[in-house]
């Protein structure tokens, strides 16, 4: 075996790894987003009168900061996560409120949530939250601690009243219409 052909070998696992790393992200941004519409006792979808809109939608969000850049809807979560380099992956969530069922408007509130995973410890980061979950690549049995995160988040961002000194700063959603 030359020495290039040992290199190659040490390249292949390497991105075996790697390649085994990025599904087992999917894995658990799936984890968040499959069960955070039940844990939250929200309806899948409402058809308006041209389409059917979901009420949990993924966002690719490019860059790394809060912008005002909500990013751009994606159909697929697979399509919104972003894996860089240090092992963490990031990805956005849009949540439609309205004012009740079958009422118009609706608007989104879109979350950017950043994970970072170091063995089975995964710290999610949402707006200025972080959560700490065990993760064995699989299961994240302390899942619904990110959920609680998530709902305190936007519980916090919705009570904010315009002209309010803490309503200009930024928690992590932004409403997008």
């Amino acid at each position: 075996m030359s020495r290039y052909d040992e290199l190659r070998a040490g390249f292949a696992a390497y991105k075996d790894a790697e390649n085994a790393f990025c599904r087992q992200n999917e894995r658990l941004a799936g984890l968040i987003v499959d069960g955070l519409a039940g844990w939250l006792g929200m309806p899948e979808s409402f058809t308006s009168e041209t389409e059917t809109i979901r009420y949990l939608s993924f966002y690719r969000v490019e860059d790394d900061d809060e912008s005002d850049s909500e990013g751009s809807e994606v159909p697929f979560l697979h399509d919104a996560l972003i894996h860089v380099t240090d092992g963490s992956f990031r990805f956005g969530l849009g949540l439609l409120l309205e004012r009740g069922l079958d009422v118009l408007p609706k608007q989104n509130m879109v979350v950017t949530i950043h994970c970072h995973r170091q063995g089975e410890t995964v710290t999610v980061s949402i707006g200025e939250r972080e959560v700490t979950c065990q993760f064995d690549g699989t299961e994240c049995p302390d899942i619904e601690k990110v959920y609680a995160a998530l709902f305190e988040l936007l519980c916090d961002w919705l009570k904010r009243r315009p002209g309010e000194e803490a309503a200009n700063r930024k928690i992590g959603f932004r409403l997008v219409k």
